[in-house]
């Protein structure tokens, strides 16, 4: 639950920290592969300096951070891949994303995910690992009907003992980002890994208490529902393991999943999710469904 932040800005000239980025600067680079410059490219602002705007943005820092709780830091690398612009009602939102870090060998590469309003006010960001030993090729928005929304996926590729993990998924709900899908090669349903943070794809939910998790459940939007059957269907781990036996894993993620696993109206809403008529919906719930334990007696 730890990888996702939002930041709530405050002006602070003195520091350094904006609350704001140019839209112009934004609108130069829409749609544009900003790893590939072009001549024409050359008398637009550069990506250094949408780099420098950004980490004003993130409060001027220098030195990374943590992901927080998960034991490996994040050197400040900033490389700018896309700028897109998205319309959802009367909303207009810019998001921009970055590669954070290019990982070492064994290591994760880290992306950044920045959204603006039509203004150019920060709204939010998220941090996330496109897991270990896992490569980030390429990015993109497109138009899904499915889900009656844009989804952005993320290419990635194994680096040496790196899983097949091909695509990663990720879906706004109104301003909230969602991590809805994994797949393979083979465009198969890749369950994600609670177990060891550093194996943990994608962001996580911020959401603790039975209720929070019920409301995405039932919600009229299959993102939000997707992004709940996600962490349901990943492997976790029980935490009433000896220390010795989970050392390395995150222990209140296990927790959370166990205590939420016993509350019986998620457990039914995940056997009626079974049945839905949105396949990604359906297949997800399946596999939660079988993390249960409840194997092939699935509905």
């Amino acid at each position: 639950m730890k990888q996702f932040f939002c930041m709530t800005f405050i002006l602070l000239i003195a520091a350094g920290c904006v609350t704001r980025i140019d839209t112009a600067v934004l609108e130069s680079y829409l749609d544009k592969d900003m790893r590939r410059q072009t001549p024409e490219d050359l008398r637009k602002p550069k990506p250094d300096d949408l780099v420098r705007i950004l980490r004003s943005v993130n409060g001027g820092e220098e030195e990374g951070h943590m992901l927080e709780g998960k034991g490996f830091s994040s050197r400040l690398y900033h490389e700018p891949w896309y700028v897109w612009k998205l319309q959802s009602g009367r909303a207009t939102r810019y998001v921009v994303y970055v590669l954070r870090e290019v990982g070492d060998i064994p290591g994760q590469d880290l992306a950044e995910v920045y959204l603006f309003d039509r203004k150019g006010k920060s709204i939010c960001s998220w941090l996330f690992s496109t897991g270990w030993r896992i490569a980030m090729k390429n990015a993109k928005f497109s138009r899904f009907d499915p889900l009656n929304t844009d989804v952005l996926t993320v290419e990635t590729v194994a680096n040496v003992g790196g899983g097949d993990v091909a695509k990663q998924l990720f879906a706004f709900s109104g301003d909230s980002l969602r991590f809805i899908r994994a797949e393979d090669s083979k465009g198969g349903l890749i369950s994600n890994n609670y177990i060891f943070p550093n194996f943990t794809l994608g962001i996580s939910i911020q959401a603790e208490s039975d209720q929070e998790w019920i409301k995405l459940l039932t919600s009229k939007n299959a993102v939000d529902v997707l992004g709940a059957l996600m962490y349901f269907a990943g492997k976790h781990i029980d935490p009433s393991l000896s220390s010795s036996e989970i050392q390395f894993v995150d222990k209140d993620q296990a927790k959370l999943f166990n205590r939420l696993m016993q509350n019986k109206e998620i457990q039914a809403l995940i056997e009626k999710h079974c049945q839905s008529a949105n396949p990604w919906i359906a297949e997800t719930a399946r596999m939660a469904w079988k993390q249960q334990g409840k194997g092939s007696s699935r509905p």
